[in-house]
């Protein structure tokens, strides 16, 4: 056995040894195993178990703050809803695409003030492609590559950027993110406010479908016939599908193909229920799991030929569980989703080149010969018109409109009864010509329709902007006393659905028609909030107007006094705080002053019969000092036995010349 080379004591086994002290007399012996923990072998027995109390202290104190944490916690704690640490968030489902600028869209563009041409901007390169919003700005790539993003407001150009690659396949517009996929084999990811490239990725061939933004993933087919589904955000590859493989599972059986089918995807697929439905120029109809449980098979559920090219994205209809697939042979097909089974079959005429637009159990589709059809859920015709030229892209269906746009330019407004062109309230026809043909598909959302042409100007078409619509868009709330020598205080919010991007706001208190006081507020942009606050000083009771005028600013015509709204704020006297009196009509002083009142009203000051009141977990004084205490007398309780503790390290628990005493004498001097 060896010494501690520090002090010259024993180390070894004996060191750590559990040991007994000899309790005094009468007393009897017992394990103490807090003063005989061994630190290592150069360590004292006694100076471990001094440690690890001073530790059991230490624990005892967290434990009693935090205890005196959650005493105070429901007085103190606060949580500002308006803190959202995520930066990214998914919802499901999320899709963005051609499917959905071929459904319905919840806007009015005919009823009330109808639609006109908002603003036109040209001196862009001819575009390919069609443009795509999102609630502020519009997004258009030309046919070299560069991409602008354009305010919905004014038309102005907010920023521009080089991808230095052709486009023909229309962006898509998701989770912040506008995703451009070029014919460079490349898929391009830029942020939305300012166009700076976020990532991008290489893709299986050339892009011409638009990307497909669904539940989180981007779902990208090429001309080499391939579909990639990439991660939204960083665009790794989760699966691929190769629509021209040798073989294919479905139903558990394996099938081989006798030829290379290998055709291009040129429409992006449609998704619905965690499924995609994907159609290709092989003329076949694909179901896939989305979740692509094996890295480039994903599970085929089902897979129907239709014997010809398929340009169009299918359409679903949830509310029958019925797909809707436009061919370019003229034929319109209804299959099954849940087998793939044709339901029925109807015949345009010609060429379908775009898709289906579904409605509450009725379907919408144009031919290449510029024939427009309604059928009902089982393909029975309802009507059919004749439009100004070749329907390229697919109708889409609004509250009080179905929008459908012809090869050479000309966008109108139809009725969804019988298919006639709508006019406005002064008998003029809703229908509008652009400069050149139209190029690639409608964007249609809450601001309007948005049109593209071969000779690069962009254009709005939508209803003007109601000045009072903005005070919709407003909230307005006055708080606190109305009464005189009071501050008035108001809160103007102007919310995310505001028709203006920014507004000027004037606040006017009058009296008896007399401005009192007038301020200009600075500027509120459409998601802010304002607070204004005075005094009502000096006035006397009575009705009075707080005026709030609004000035839209990129408004055409801004007019102060056709958005403005006035608040009645009464006024009140002061009112005298009514005595309480007793069952004889007396003044009850008891109530007034409590218990310590005598019968004249006069207050016992004596302190040894006044009842001072004790400090409680109240409001006020109370509160604060209960707060205050209860930390204080638990830190003073915990302290004490940490003192006591101390103290009893230094008692003599043994006789002199013990093996156990002789230790503790050592520590005891070391220290």
């Amino acid at each position: 056995m060896g010494n501690d080379v520090r002090s010259g004591r024993p180390q070894g086994r004996a060191a750590t040894r559990p040991s007994r002290r000899k309790a005094p007399r009468g007393r009897r012996a017992v394990l103490e195993p807090f003063h005989n923990v061994s630190c290592g072998p150069t360590h004292k027995n006694r100076r471990g178990g001094r440690q690890t109390r001073h530790g059991l202290v230490l624990f005892v104190l967290l434990v009693a703050s935090l205890f005196a944490a959650l005493l105070a916690a429901p007085a103190f704690a606060q949580v500002d809803p308006a803190i959202d640490s995520e930066v990214w968030k998914r919802t499901a489902p999320q899709e963005r695409g051609s499917p959905l600028r071929a459904g319905s869209v919840d806007v009015e563009l005919a009823s009330g003030n109808a639609s006109t041409i908002r603003w036109q901007v040209d001196g862009f390169k001819p575009f390919l492609a069609g443009a795509v919003m999102d609630e502020e700005n519009a997004y258009v790539v030309d046919n070299k590559g560069n991409v602008s993003a354009v305010q919905l407001a004014t038309g102005d150009l907010l920023w521009s950027r080089e991808l230095k690659s052709a486009v023909s396949a229309t962006p898509t517009v998701a989770y912040g993110r506008l995703y451009v996929a070029t014919e460079a084999k490349k898929l391009h990811v830029l942020s939305v406010r300012s166009g700076q490239e976020l990532t991008a990725t290489t893709l299986g061939g050339i892009a011409r479908a638009a990307p497909l933004a669904a539940d989180g993933k981007i779902y990208q087919g090429n001309d080499a016939g391939v579909l990639e589904v990439f991660d939204a955000l960083t665009l790794d590859l989760i699966w691929k599908f190769d629509t021209a493989t040798l073989s294919f599972k479905a139903n558990g059986e394996v099938n081989k193909t006798d030829v290379d089918l290998r055709k291009p995807i040129r429409a992006p697929p449609a998704f619905y229920d965690g499924k995609v439905y994907l159609a290709a120029w092989n003329g076949k109809v694909y179901k896939l799991s989305a979740t692509g449980n094996i890295y480039g098979n994903p599970t085929m559920h089902w897979n129907v030929s239709l014997g010809d090219v398929v340009n169009a994205a299918p359409a679903v209809d949830h509310r029958n569980e019925v797909l809707y697939v436009a061919a370019a042979d003229g034929t319109l097909i209804a299959l099954r989703l849940s087998t793939g089974q044709v339901r029925w079959q109807f015949s345009g005429g010609s060429a379908f080149q775009s898709g289906a637009a579904v409605g509450n159990d009725t379907l919408y589709a144009g031919t290449s010969l510029g024939r427009l059809i309604k059928t009902d859920q089982n393909g029975k015709l309802l009507w059919d018109q004749i439009a100004e030229g070749q329907i390229l892209t697919a109708p889409t269906i609004t509250k009080d409109a179905l929008v459908v746009a012809t090869a050479d330019g000309t966008v109108t407004l139809r009725s969804p009864t019988d298919g006639n062109v709508l006019s406005d309230a002064k008998g003029r026809l809703l229908q509008w010509q652009l400069p050149d043909g139209l190029s690639g598909e409608l964007a249609v959302t809450q601001k309007g329709v948005l049109v593209v042409d071969l000779s690069g100007t962009l254009t709005l078409i939508g209803p003007e902007p109601d000045e009072k619509a903005d005070l919709v868009a407003t909230n307005i709330d006055t708080t606190g006393p109305r009464q005189e020598g009071h501050p008035l205080n108001l809160t103007i919010d102007y919310t995310n659905e505001g028709p203006h991007p920014a507004l000027l706001v004037t606040v006017t208190v009058s009296v008896d028609g007399s401005v009192l006081k007038s301020e200009k507020l600075p500027r509120l942009n459409r998601g802010e909030t304002r607070n204004w606050a005075t005094s009502l000083d000096g006035l006397t009771a009575g009705d009075r107007s707080v005026r709030v005028a609004f000035t839209p600013i990129g408004a055409a015509d801004p007019d102060p006094e056709r958005a403005a709204i006035s608040i009645r704020v009464p006024i009140e006297e002061p009112e005298e705080p009514a005595m309480p009196v007793d069952s004889s009509g007396e003044i009850d002083y008891a109530a007034l002053y409590g218990d310590d009142a005598n019968d004249t009203g006069e207050v016992d000051a004596d302190p040894t019969t006044a009842s001072a009141g004790t400090p409680g977990f109240g409001d006020g004084f109370g509160a604060a000092w209960g707060w205050i205490m209860v930390p204080v007398a638990l830190a003073a309780i915990v302290g004490g036995a940490y003192v006591g503790i101390r103290h009893s390290d230094r008692l003599p628990l043994g006789k002199k010349g013990d093996a156990g005493a002789d230790a503790d004498d050592g520590d005891d001097a070391e220290e």
